[in-house]
């Protein structure tokens, strides 16, 4: 009873559900996870009331609910609708900032569009996720794109291998 039990009520089921979506956008839903862990800390160490608390819990549930609909001012209208893109848009933002400055977002926009479209490809196909043959394919077009962004931008994506695990992780945790 009373706004400090509310909120933990509120923390903890927002935690069960940011654990079972954090496959499919890495980035959003662990700066949710660390905001509740600061609610958390604060509280407990006396710089939030329990009223502030509950505010705060409310606030985060508003962001998660918030993230399932289509209208995120935080991305290119181009991607808003597709997960899978926003997704890809999160994850590689730091990324892409670091080697490619200024152009960077419109970049991005255009690769997680490519990236969304070989995995609305290969999704078709049977047992696509457990397919050996269909996961090379899949990571042998993302590492196409990103030699052309090599090649064209003249950068070098040092982590590639990580980067194609990360796009795979999250295109399986949002196509299957």
């Amino acid at each position: 009873v009373g706004d400090n039990a509310r909120a933990d009520t509120i923390l903890s089921a927002l935690s069960a559900t940011i654990t079972e979506k954090m496959d499919s956008n890495p980035a959003y839903y662990e700066k949710l996870s660390l905001r509740i862990k600061e609610i958390i800390e604060a509280h407990k160490n006396d710089r939030l009331s329990d009223e502030e608390k509950l505010k705060n819990a409310k606030d985060i549930r508003k962001m998660l609910v918030a993230k399932d609909v289509e209208t995120d001012e935080n991305y290119p209208e181009s991607i808003r609708h597709n997960k899978f893109s926003c997704a890809i848009f999160d994850n590689m933002t730091d990324e892409f900032n670091k080697l490619l400055g200024t152009k960077a977002l419109e970049i991005l926009e255009k690769v997680s569009i490519s990236f969304n479209d070989i995995f609305k490809e290969y999704s078709k196909k049977p047992d696509w996720i457990n397919n050996t043959d269909v996961a090379n394919q899949i990571d042998g077009q993302i590492e196409e794109i990103l030699w052309e962004l090599e090649d064209e931008y003249s950068v070098s994506f040092e982590n590639a291998d990580e980067i194609i695990a990360r796009v795979r992780s999250i295109g399986i945790n949002n196509y299957s």
